[in-house]
């Protein structure tokens, strides 16, 4: 029963435990339950959270733009892309930094996008946007290349995985662009006030001034600010104060307009000025009269511009009037006063070094004797500067004012001093009486008792006073010399016909048609022409030798020299093929060809002068076979060298050799076993020096150095075994490291480069055999020509017999440049070149080459453009000029004759870019990529040197660390450009 009992009571038991657990279970699923329905209800909410996100984003007008926190676009609205031209699927999973790249309006360099990204991933890191970066208005560029300027507003939000960036985006273009058009419209305006020759002023309705234009300055002589606070009263002269009074109160009260008002205004110097005024009223909001604005216009010039021409028109009538020339420059004098100067000289040439006086007139007759005394007792001294320059060399003087030290630097003697003092001159003009072709005389004119000042409008009058003067009295020279000058016409043509018959070379004159007017003997015994052939046209006659140019195509008739000639162009040294008739054999000629004109201008003929040069051609070709050959030889050993494998060695990092290859062995002499020495012991072993013969110190070791970390690259060392050998080896080592940066060890690699430095040594004996022996016959031959030269000059000789001596001076000087051009190409090539550089600036460095090339180069055709804020380039003088020499000697070479070689300049990140541009006919695309390279001459481009100017440029440029480029349209002109760094932030040269 017991039993029973306690089996009921456990039943009993068990059922009250599971039907506790079950309240329990019941009661977890209310409350999970319950947490699901605050989950549905937060799932609504945020599902409306998320429509009215979709519904902000969607009818925004603003563009809105988020990331993800790795900066990646996550949201791109319609406005957004309505703003920036770009659809939400193009940006989308973008870094935001690549898409803000994308829209800048100037291209971004890889250092400004770091930047850009770093500044985005810091934001993003910390969640701090700088104001300055980004909310601010700024420009965007869209896919079509509109430029847009938008309002940006950039800030970061936190999440649970750190932060994003939000950016509203507003297009305030319209707005941007209203505001600068006022600001020009604003900027024009004072610009156009500020940059009026005019005075522009404003007064009260008392006439004082309130507001006056910088031009015062220039007009009056005062500063703005000194004549604010004055009236208008207070610049007139005195006797005119009490008319001006009268009349300036009448117009305030009756409030008119003036037009054209003249009246006399009293420079701060004292001087008096000749003005135009022109005002108008201005009123309050009220109607009350506030003030007058006007403009005030400087008409002295204008007048002194009116009494010029009557009084030129005047000179005119006198010069005209007599073939006595001396007493119309008397009469002209006499009229220059008063009108122009109180005191007037004039003075004729007599030879090249006396003038005398032809007219002398003061407007003082108590002063007149004093005058022509002056002239009798003291005549010019051409030697001296001054009034005797614009005699002797047809330059003219302007000396507004004149002190005593002037007076002082012009006077030969102190008597002559206080002569001068006597006459009282306070301003000088002195201009030289011009014929065509030199001075004639000089015209003084002196202002001595007036209080008028010469100015540049007095000058120009005086020259074109004196360059009539001139005229006039050259027609009546002329007159005279008109015989003399036939018959010494006819005697020059005498002789030139003789020189003619002794040119050595070939010489033909043409007719305008192209019909052969003259040829000397030597081009009757080349050409060999028959009475018929002489008188074919000129295309026809051309044809029979069958032209062809260097490259062995058909020479196009109208590109010869003698068709160019015909056309007025002149053409030297080109190099033709022809088939003569005689024996029908290839002939290479040098042909240079001239228009012949007359005095207008007109095309009247043209002569052509030629020389055989078909042996040198042959010689010319053989070089350049054997140079090609070199070069070929040249580089099959380069390619034996290239193959040659480098000793290796490995140390650890106590300095014990663990590693050593064959080809080391090979080239000590030595085995692993044997070279188990220590670093320093084996130095000693070899006798390790520099390649001055100076022991090299232990811890100056390459590997030692790089068994303390350093890298050593390329040093030249020498050793010196001991079998008694000398070695030459290139050695390079670095350090090497553990993954954690542990030094473990060293490794060596050297290269023997003794048979190369024995090369070396032979190609720099050979070159300075071939610089010493090729330049001593031309300097000769160049001191020989300059010799003829000046013979020829003393002998009156200036027609062929210079010319060829000429040509014989400047082949010379192009020999010695062409061998200088292989020189220095050598020594470029094969030796490190050593730079001096110093910080230069660049405009000033281009303008002082300029003048030191203007007696070899036309550089009068350069021009150069300056650039303001250019900073100083890091360069080698020596090296640059030379790089100048070579741009503005192809610039004026190629270029069309008189057309202009301009030189600009600009700045470019850490670079100064300096550009030649000239006119000429372009260069061929297909010669565009070779034309830096050794020995390439553009094929369209008359051939003139080895082609090597450009390849040492670009090697001289590449040393400094920079850069040399060509840009070019055929029949426009071509552009090289080269760069250098600027100083202080210097790269190292490129390989």
């Amino acid at each position: 029963m017991r039993k029973a009992g306690g089996a009921r009571r456990e039943a009993v038991g068990e059922a009250g435990a599971a039907e506790a657990r079950l309240e329990e279970l019941t009661a977890e699923c209310q409350a999970l339950r319950a947490q699901i329905a605050q989950f549905e209800d937060r799932l609504r909410g945020l599902a409306a959270g998320q429509a009215v996100y979709r519904g902000i984003l969607e009818r925004s007008l603003d563009g809105i733009v988020l990331t993800d926190e790795e900066g990646r676009i996550i949201e791109w609205n319609d406005a957004q892309a309505r703003i920036a031209g770009l659809r939400p699927e193009e940006t989308l999973g973008r870094p935001l930094w690549d898409v803000q790249v994308q829209m800048r309006p100037e291209p971004v360099s890889p250092e400004e996008k770091e930047r850009l990204e770093h500044a985005i991933r810091k934001a993003l890191r910390t969640g701090e946007v700088p104001a300055r970066a980004w909310s601010r208005e700024m420009p965007l560029r869209r896919p079509g290349g509109e430029i847009r300027y938008v309002q940006s507003l950039v800030f970061a939000i936190d999440t649970a995985r750190g932060h994003r960036l939000c950016a509203f985006s507003r297009d305030v273009t319209e707005r941007h662009l209203a505001e600068q058009a006022l600001r020009e419209s604003e900027t024009r305006f004072r610009h156009l006030v500020e940059i009026s020759s005019d005075v522009i002023w404003e007064v009260n309705p008392d006439g004082v001034y309130t507001y006056m234009s910088p031009s015062v300055r220039d007009v009056l002589g005062y500063e703005p600010e000194e004549l604010i606070g004055k009236t208008v009263l207070d610049v007139l002269p005195p006797e005119d104060v009490p008319r001006y009074e009268a009349l300036f109160r009448s117009v305030r009260d009756e409030r008119r307009v003036l037009r054209f008002l003249p009246n006399r205004n009293v420079r701060k110097d004292g001087q008096i000025v000749e003005l135009e005024t022109n005002a108008v009223p201005f009123f309050d909001e009220a109607g009350r009269l506030a003030g007058y604005r006007g403009m005030d216009r400087d008409v002295t010039a204008r007048r002194r511009a009116e009494e010029g021409l009557r009084l030129l028109g005047e000179v005119g009538r006198v010069l005209v009037s007599s073939l006595d020339y001396e007493a119309v420059l008397q009469e002209m004098a006499r009229l220059m006063v008063p009108t122009l100067a109180d005191w007037a000289v004039v003075d004729i040439l007599v030879d090249e070094e006396r003038a005398r006086p032809a007219a002398v007139t003061h407007v003082d007759p108590q002063k007149d004797e004093l005058a022509r005394e002056l002239q009798r007792r003291y005549p010019l001294d051409p030697k001296k500067a001054g009034y005797g320059a614009v005699v002797f060399r047809g330059e003219s003087i302007l000396h507004p004012e004149i002190d005593l030290a002037l007076l002082q630097s012009l006077a030969q003697s102190e008597e002559h001093l206080e002569m001068t003092r006597r006459m009282g001159p306070r301003s000088v003009i002195a201009v030289p009486v011009l014929g065509r072709e030199r001075p004639l005389g000089a015209l003084l004119l002196l202002i001595t008792e007036s209080s008028r000042r010469y100015g540049p409008a007095d000058l120009a009058l005086a020259q074109e006073i004196g360059r009539r003067a001139g005229l006039a009295i050259e027609n009546v020279r002329l007159l005279r010399q008109a015989q003399e000058a036939r018959e010494e016409a006819e005697r020059r043509a005498a002789e030139l016909d003789g020189a003619i018959s002794a040119v050595p070379d070939g010489l033909i004159i043409y007719g305008a048609a192209g019909e052969i007017v003259r040829m000397n003997r030597t081009a009757e015994d080349i050409l060999a022409y028959t009475p018929e052939e002489r008188r074919l046209p000129f295309a026809e006659r051309m044809a029979l030798l069958h032209f062809e140019t260097p490259e062995r195509k058909p020479f196009p008739t109208e590109d010869l020299p003698m068709a160019r000639a015909l056309r007025g162009e002149t053409v030297q040294g080109a190099i033709l093929l022809a088939h003569r008739a005689a024996d029908g054999q290839p002939a290479w000629y040098s042909v240079s060809a001239a228009p012949i004109r007359d005095a207008s201008g007109r095309i009247l003929g043209a002569v052509s002068t030629f020389s055989d040069i078909t042996r040198m051609r042959v010689l010319q070709e053989e070089r350049e076979r054997l140079l090609v050959e070199v070069q070929r030889r040249a580089a099959e050993l380069d390619a034996t060298i290239e193959s040659v494998a480098d000793g290796l060695l490995v140390y650890n990092a106590a300095g014990e050799l663990i590693r050593m290859n064959r080809a080391a062995q090979s080239i000590l002499g030595v085995s692993l076993e044997r070279a188990s020495l220590g670093i320093a012991a084996g130095a000693q072993m070899y006798g390790l020096t520099r390649p001055d013969g100076q022991p090299v110190p232990a811890e100056e070791i390459p590997l030692v150095r790089a068994l303390h970390g350093e890298t050593v690259r390329s040093e030249v060392l020498v050793l010196h075994p001991p079998d008694g050998r000398t070695l030459w080896v290139s050695s390079s080592a670095a350090p090497v490291c553990d993954p954690d940066g542990r030094l473990i060890g060293a490794v060596a690699t050297f290269t023997d480069i003794t048979p190369m430095h024995e090369l070396q040594e032979q190609r720099e004996d050979l070159l300075r055999a071939v610089s010493h022996d090729l330049r001593n016959p031309l300097a000769a031959i160049q001191g020989q020509a300059e010799l003829l030269l000046r013979q020829l000059e003393k002998a009156g000789l200036t027609g062929r017999e210079r010319q060829s001596a000429e040509a014989i001076l400047k082949g010379a000087q192009r020999m010695n440049t062409m061998i200088q051009d292989l020189v220095d190409a050598a020594r470029l090539e094969f030796r490190p070149l050593e730079l001096r550089r110093r910080p230069i600036d660049p405009v000033r460095f281009v303008e002082e080459v300029r003048e030191r090339l203007a007696p070899t180069m036309e550089t009068a055709r350069i021009r150069i453009v300056p650039t303001e804020g250019l900073p100083p380039a890091l360069a080698d003088p020596d090296r640059l000029e030379r790089v100048l020499a070579n741009l503005f000697s192809n610039a004026l070479k190629y270029s069309t004759p008189g057309t202009e070689v301009t030189v600009t300049f600009r700045r470019e990140a850490d670079e100064v870019i300096i550009a030649v541009t000239d006119r000429g006919p372009g260069i061929a695309p297909e010669d565009m990529p070779h034309l830096f390279q050794r020995y390439f001459r553009a094929r369209r481009r008359a051939p003139d040197g080895l082609g090597l100017g450009l390849y040492i440029s670009r090697l001289l440029v590449e040393a400094h660390g920079g850069r040399i480029w060509a840009e070019s349209q055929v029949g426009v002109g071509s552009t090289f450009c080269f760069s250098l760094p600027v100083a202080g932030e210097e790269r190292a040269p490129q390989a």
